[in-house]
Order: structure tokens, then sequence, then C-alpha cells
């Protein structure tokens, strides 16, 4: 079992810690804590990604994640097969009245 002070990785990033672990000789496994999502994370993401790319398995510590802006997306990025789309971001003069009376319209079918 793992404790506290098996854990000391050097502070690569402000928001993004990794580390490998090697319970035994064949497996290692990937550890990443990601304190809040700012725009440093994106960054390393991608270098812990680098880094931990030969583990037998990875484990995202995001407990006490006190949030943040979009970076998320960078390490979701890394989770799927496919492009998907998942932001979509609106300011209201040029967006918000158009997608309310599209909604409204959906509504009104229902």
């Amino acid at each position: 079992m793992l404790t506290r002070r098996d854990f000391s990785c050097v502070l690569e990033r402000p928001s993004v810690r990794w580390q490998v672990f090697k319970p035994n000789p064949t497996l290692k496994i990937g550890y990443m804590h990601i304190q809040h999502f700012e725009d440093d994370v994106a960054p390393g993401v991608d270098q812990a990604m680098t880094e931990l790319a030969d583990t037998s398995a990875l484990i995202i510590d995001v407990r006490n994640n006190s949030g943040g802006n979009a970076s998320y997306i960078r390490l979701a990025s890394y989770l799927t097969a496919k492009p998907h789309f998942v932001l979509a971001l609106l300011s209201r003069p040029l967006f918000l009245q158009p997608l309310q009376s599209r909604f409204h319209r959906i509504q009104r079918r229902n």
C-alpha cells in the first residue's frame, strides 16, 4: 500500500504533479495530481502524459481540485479515441438571442 511518504515527486508545474510508481519490476503505474485547472495545466498535462506514456496504468487524482478554466479539455483529449465537441463559448450580443429563440421553438414542439 502506498503512503504519503512514498509519494515524493518533483513539482513540474504549479498545478500538475506526476510520478511513476514501480510496485514490482514488471509493473509501472503513472500517478498525476491536478490541483486546479488554470492556464498552466495544458503544458503540464502534455509533459506528464509524455513521461507517463509507457506505464501500465494511470491514476488521475483530482481530489480537492478547486476548478478553474477550460484547460481540463487538454486532459480529456488524451482519454478519447477520436475528437469530440466539448465546449462552446457564447457571448450575449452575438449568440445568446439566437440560441434563446431556437430553445423556445424546441420547447414549444414538445
